[in-house]
């Protein structure tokens, strides 16, 4: 009864451990790709407590900026994708009200707070996203799932399969569809020049074969003529060379039958559902001409910089997919790949 486990995220596990008047709450998220958080309501044999985090180092302090909690105290620990805590209460003593602390997870954190607003732009941050609101069009970058764009057009799934702009790995092979390409983006950075909205994000790897790669995407969206580029950086922070293939995938929201594609200059396709019949759902490879993708009731999407191998359209049973890949490259350490990929939807789109 000295601690009792009021909600948590569906992965989130626990478990106390007791010795003596000692108690330790051990935490951890083993969802690798969406952070959690846990509430628990404490009220130890011994009373007033202070709550320690054994990985920070640091008591946490309660809304009134105290590190002592009375018997009874309600406590939300937010934890990372992956993170493991422990917290140990300990009985409160006088050096405890005078502790450096940190604060606790507070709901009030999880509702809609607006990060940035001009005359033009309005951005408004909530749990997985941020949904930008512009003079022509509004979009959402969803932070919690690979910072994937999502708008008119576009698929979203909620399993990290939708959405344009998705970072994939194509090489080494142990990365395709890994965690990370479903992974939460920390935002770094938002701000506006004249017509143009700026949003910053990053990303280090976590899969064994990757780490000390970093990927860093900046989004900058035009207001007139609409227009969202996503520029990917790929840093190489490990001190040995590193090769990869990069792979950027954009789902639309269209039915088999309705998408018509054109790729480079002048090779049009009738439909997606046609080729699906002909090639038995298999990708289509196109050689030649300029790198881009128009589809004909979404909009054009083209890469404007960095080495491109294959482009093309995939079919599904839903929301055909419009794809890019890269050749295998090697990152020397400290150095990056670069790739920039530029996104006009057509009119009808474009207008809210």
């Amino acid at each position: 009864n000295a601690v009792r486990i009021l909600g948590a995220s569906p992965a989130v596990r626990s478990r106390l451990y007791r010795k003596g008047d000692r108690l330790l709450l051990g935490v951890i998220n083993p969802d690798t790709e969406r952070s959690g958080f846990i509430e628990f309501e404490a009220a130890p044999p011994f009373g007033c407590f202070a709550l320690l985090d054994h990985k920070k180092g640091k008591y946490y302090r309660s809304r009134e900026k105290s590190c002592v909690f009375e018997p009874g105290s309600r406590c939300m620990i937010r934890l990372d994708p992956g993170e493991v805590r422990f917290l140990e209460l300990e009985k409160a003593a006088p050096e405890h009200r005078k502790a450096e602390g940190i604060d606790l997870y507070d709901p009030e954190d999880r509702k809609p707070v607006v990060i940035f607003e001009n005359e033009l732009w309005k951005c408004v941050r909530n749990r997985d996203e941020i949904r930008i609101a512009g003079p022509v069009q509004d979009y959402r970058i969803l932070f919690s799932d690979g910072a994937v764009l999502a708008g008119p057009g576009i698929f979203t799934d909620g399993n990290g399969a939708g959405g344009f702009f998705r970072d994939l790995i194509l090489y080494p092979k142990v990365a395709n569809w890994c965690p990370d390409a479903r992974a939460e983006y920390k935002l770094d950075k938002v701000s506006a020049d004249g017509q143009t909205l700026t949003l910053g994000f990053s990303h280090p790897y976590k899969l064994a074969a990757l780490q000390g790669l970093v990927l860093e995407k900046t989004y900058r969206l035009k207001a007139d003529p609409v227009s969202v580029e996503a520029d990917i950086r790929l840093v190489n922070r490990s001190d040995k060379p590193m090769t990869l293939a990069y792979w950027s995938h954009n789902r639309t929201d269209l039915e088999m039958e309705e998408a018509v594609y054109s790729f480079g200059r002048d090779q049009v396709l009738k439909s997606a559902e046609e080729q699906n019949r002909q090639k038995g759902g298999q990708r289509i490879p196109v050689s030649g001409g300029p790198c881009r993708i128009a589809e004909q009731s979404v909009g054009l999407l083209e890469c404007t910089a960095g080495e491109i191998a294959d482009f093309y359209f995939w079919t599904g049973s839903r929301g055909p997919t419009m794809e890019f890949q890269s050749p295998r490259l090697t990152i020397p350490p400290d150095e990056s790949l670069h790739f920039v990929f530029l996104f006009t939807p057509c009119r009808n789109s474009a207008e809210k």
